[in-house]
């Protein structure tokens, strides 16, 4: 008898929701030896890394995340009145690929593990509730090399990752006429191919692949960024906010019934809310 197991996939975003990019200010500190300044600077760093990629989106241009976070470092700089040498600027991108992880994402990455158990759950009987079973990927603007490298050497997160987020997926992987960032539909498409669930070919014949969501919707984005979660719902997904700074819901652009489904203060109460969520809890 088939058992009425539901795959629900997790997408994490990289920056901004695993990874804090406010803890480069600590390298920058180091060279500019002014820790409010290096504050400063990390977030106009950050700020214009996403308006380039929006930029370039809607000229329709890519360049990759590296050259784009190198840019956004030089313009930060720049406008802030503090060159820095090239050795310096080559220093800080090579930290930009050991960002710190947010604490909650280690507990939300113990607590994902232990939802899913030994992952042997053929024998539930529930008296017919749907088991729900996690998966979990992270999906990112960055580069692959970038991804792979921020995951493997944030302190405490491989380990924890390691056979939880069972794949990278980044908007190079977007194909068509070429890679577009997020919020652009192209890249939440990639996301939604990698698990099985793109290019509008659900149906019932997938619905019996092992491990493959039943549909887009059983796909959540997991992020720290509005413009993200957004483009996900835009995309037909699901999505978690994580509202670390507990502000609620601000952004202004979203239609109703298209900002996040799930909010969240934290990377540890992801499971449990998605789970009340989607059991109707």
């Amino acid at each position: 008898m088939a058992s009425d197991k539901r795959n629900i996939v997790l997408a994490f975003d990289v920056y901004g929701t695993l990874l804090s990019t406010a803890s480069i200010a600590q390298k920058l500190g180091e060279f500019l030896g002014d820790d409010a300044k290096a504050k400063h600077i990390a977030a106009e760093w950050r700020k214009y890394q996403l308006e380039y990629t929006w930029r370039l989106n809607s000229m329709n241009q890519y360049l990759p995340f590296s050259t784009v976070t190198a840019r956004a470092l030089r313009h930060a700089l720049a406008e802030a009145g503090a060159p820095l040498p090239p050795s310096a600027t080559a220093s800080l991108l090579t930290a930009y690929d050991a960002l710190a992880p947010f604490p909650d994402a280690l507990a939300g990455l113990d607590a994902l593990r232990a939802a899913n158990g030994n992952g042997n759950d053929d024998d539930d009987d529930d008296g017919g509730a749907p088991t729900l079973r996690f998966a979990a990927l992270a999906f990112s603007n960055g580069t692959r090399a970038m991804v792979e490298s921020s995951l493997a050497a944030a302190p405490g997160l491989a380990p924890r990752a390691a056979g939880l987020l069972r794949r990278v997926v980044v908007v190079d992987d977007g194909g068509g006429a070429g890679p577009r960032y997020k919020p652009a539909p192209e890249a939440y498409e990639a996301c939604l191919r990698a698990v099985g669930v793109g290019g509008g070919e659900e149906g019932e014949e997938e619905k019996e692949v092992e491990g493959r969501p039943r549909s887009r919707a059983d796909v959540w984005l997991v992020s720290g960024n509005p413009f993200d979660v957004v483009g996900a719902r835009a995309a037909g997904m699901n999505a978690c906010w994580v509202d670390r700074a507990g502000t609620g819901w601000v952004d202004g652009l979203a239609e109703e019934g298209m900002g996040p489904e799930v909010v969240v203060r934290g990377l540890d109460e992801v499971v449990g809310k998605v789970r009340d969520k989607v059991l109707g809890g």
